[in-house]
């Protein structure tokens, strides 16, 4: 599961001391876990022009937006003609993507149907915010 963390957020617990940031990896500071991470952003709403892209209200990383066209810069997407106003921030990954070691494990490991990395990454986020 990808759950999106906004660089506010990811901010103030690096402020705290509750995780680490390495380039590709943010590290929970008290049970040493890492989880994968890339830059993203979520579309807020369309300053102006047509959302042809469907993308309001929608997260996709920093790499998919170039690699459709559209330009970034701080709070801003500009797609062709459409602007829309973004929220800056992280795709967090517990590690079931595919081809991680986690994936890869038969089910009956994770215990009738539980993802322990994906309640890892929610557990760390709940924690963090509060």
């Amino acid at each position: 599961m990808i759950r999106f963390i906004p660089q506010s957020t990811l901010d103030g617990w690096m402020d705290s001391g509750k995780v680490d940031v390495l380039p590709d990896r943010l590290v929970d500071a008290t049970s040493r876990r890492e989880f994968p991470m890339r830059e993203a952003v979520h579309f807020v709403k369309v300053e102006s022009g047509v959302d042809a892209q469907g993308w309001t209200c929608k997260v996709r990383s920093v790499e998919e937006v170039r690699a459709a066209g559209a330009e970034h810069y701080m709070t801003s997407v500009i797609m062709g003609e459409t602007v829309y106003v973004v929220d800056p921030g992280w795709m967090a990954e517990d590690g079931e993507g595919a081809g991680s070691a986690a994936a890869a494990r038969p089910a009956a490991r994770k215990g009738e149907g539980k993802n322990p990395e994906a309640d890892a990454l929610a557990q760390l986020l709940l924690d963090k915010l509060s």
